[in-house]
């Protein structure tokens, strides 16, 4: 699953450098496993993030 290109993955590089005004009160990578239907099972890297606007 997921993008089929690297370039298209999000990062936590990625969104500070797309967001930066935001004022960070959550960014980290993390992997776990999924369970969203058929065809959406297996370990994922995920990144959670919460931000706030300034």
């Amino acid at each position: 699953g997921g993008p089929g290109r690297a370039d298209h993955l999000y990062t936590p590089e990625l969104l500070r450098e797309l967001l930066p005004e935001a004022d960070w009160l959550l960014l980290q990578e993390h992997e776990a496993t999924l369970h969203e239907g058929t065809g959406h099972v297996g370990r994922s890297a995920l990144v959670d993030a919460v931000a706030r606007k300034r």
